[in-house]
């Protein structure tokens, strides 16, 4: 798509240029003035300005005379596709990166309410969830593992905590080796002590006659 829009801003930006294609202005400049916030007298103005030298270098001005000749009969059914396109994606990333987290789940919500009121698409959706509750557990956890969807909620099966859930076992088996050493410690000086107040057996002496 982004390839399409920008091969559709040259080829309006190269059939728009009157040095190259001179063309009468068709009845989309009043749309053009609008949206580019430039009337006819300041496009003459700007254009005169470019071409006598007396401004060399880009600036605002310039571009918005420029894309104003997108308006002309040589270049408006370029100006359409363009402006739609331009549309198209200022409201898909503005959805994208800002609307899209406060009113999906009013899109959710309508979008159900669209298929309850739809009998074709309550049919459809039916079948689908039909069909999606028919399927055998272990083909399902087949087909999600396939897909790369996480099917189960142990770190050690989600590929994304796996590194967590490592390093959470090897920290538990240290703990398990520590508290083992503790209790064969505490085992052993308990067994130095118990043998250490045994009393002893009294010196039997025995004398020779």
């Amino acid at each position: 798509p982004w390839a399409a829009f920008l091969h559709v801003a040259v080829a309006a930006w190269t059939f728009g240029n009157q040095a190259l294609f001179p063309s009468r202005w068709s009845i989309l400049r009043p749309f053009g003035e609008v949206i580019l916030g430039i009337d006819l007298a300041a496009y003459d103005a700007v254009i005169d300005d470019y071409r006598n030298g007396r401004v060399t270098s880009v600036t605002w001005d310039l571009v918005s005379a420029r894309f104003l000749d997108f308006s002309r009969e040589g270049a408006w059914l370029l100006m359409l596709i363009f402006v739609a396109c331009a549309a198209y994606y200022i409201v898909y990333y503005l959805w994208l990166l800002l609307l899209k987290p406060f009113l999906k789940p009013s899109v959710l919500l309508l979008s159900a309410c669209l298929a309850r009121s739809c009998p074709a698409c309550c049919m459809c959706a039916r079948e689908k969830e039909d069909g999606a509750r028919s399927k055998p557990h272990r083909d399902a956890v087949v087909e999600m593992m396939a897909k790369g969807i996480t099917c189960s909620y142990k770190l050690s099966d989600n590929l994304r905590y796996r590194s967590a859930y490592k390093a959470l076992e090897h920290t538990r088996d240290k703990l398990m080796q520590a508290d083992l050493a503790r209790s064969k410690g505490s085992a052993l000086s308990l067994l130095s002590v118990a043998e250490g107040d045994k009393p002893q057996a009294p010196e039997v002496v025995v004398e020779k006659f």
